[in-house]
């Protein structure tokens, strides 16, 4: 685990650390207590990202699929989906399966009291040729859907009561809580 120091505003650093990162945690893995049955994942990347960031969720991407070889995954799917959506789009299109994907976690959101801002970013926008207004949502570069047999079970990253909860969050409590099963542990099994 990496070492945080933290700085009082005059830029000493005896400052003792507060307990944001504690209650992060504690609301993850109340969300992951809460799940049923095996985890499974949908990492979203977003397309037309430069090289750096293109590294960056490849990263993600190895990560993903190094879970699912945990117990409490069992399944990984890496999707793609455009910069930005619109609200307006008249008929189906190739986005019908990110539109819907983008539904099911704002519901998720609104009924767990979770904000999928500042992550999407809403606005409406006015074509300049035609004066015609639309919706349109900025998506995400990384984001992590996370489903048990009951649906959708978490959404990252999310914001709540000022909090923010990152994909990184969850990839450290899903990695933990597959550590910490006693029933999955050969030692513990062994001690008895």
């Amino acid at each position: 685990m990496r070492s945080v120091e933290y700085y009082r505003t005059d830029g000493s650093n005896d400052a003792t650390p507060d307990t944001e990162q504690t209650d992060r945690r504690v609301c993850i893995d109340r969300l992951l207590e809460r799940s049923t049955g095996t985890l499974r994942i949908a990492l979203w990347l977003r397309d037309g990202t430069g090289h750096t960031v293109r590294d960056v969720q490849t990263q993600y991407r190895e990560q993903a699929t190094a879970l699912e070889s945990t117990p409490r995954v069992g399944e990984v799917t890496v999707r793609r989906w455009p910069t930005r959506l619109f609200r307006d789009d008249d008929g189906p299109s190739v986005s019908d399966t990110v539109h819907r994907a983008v539904r099911e976690m704002e519901t998720w959101a609104e009924e767990n009291g979770y904000s999928l801002a500042p992550a999407f970013q809403r606005r409406v926008v006015r074509s300049p040729l035609s004066g015609h207004r639309r919706e349109e949502l900025t998506l995400p570069i990384v984001c992590l859907a996370v489903h048990d047999d009951a649906g959708l079970a978490g959404v990252a990253p999310t914001r709540r009561d000022g909090t923010v909860y990152t994909v990184e969050q969850f990839y450290e409590a899903i990695r933990d809580t597959t550590v910490e099963d006693p029933a999955t542990d050969s030692a513990a099994v062994g001690a008895e």
